[in-house]
């Protein structure tokens, strides 16, 4: 089975550091998460949101890649536990 990449954007990265994620937080959402809502298109990008109870990450695609191997991370955060 071939793995395909994870791409981290400079935004994705910044929020990441902002939001206290690791790379780890966000590979174990991609895992563990779900697609709740259709995808948006954005700039000319389908954009997706996975998630799970405390973290949330919107990924695309690189259209020109044919086969698509390489997950483009856009923004993460965290959800913030009520009554906190």
């Amino acid at each position: 089975m071939k793995k395909g990449s994870v791409i981290w954007t400079r935004h994705a990265k910044e929020e990441m550091k902002n939001r206290d994620l690791t790379e780890p937080d966000i590979v174990n959402t991609l895992r563990c998460g779900r697609i709740d809502e259709e995808a948006e298109l954005v700039n000319f990008h389908w954009r997706y949101r996975i998630e799970t109870e405390r973290i949330a990450v919107i990924v695309t695609f690189e259209p020109e890649a044919g086969d698509i191997d390489e997950l483009i991370v856009v923004t993460a955060w965290r959800y913030r536990r009520r009554g906190i």
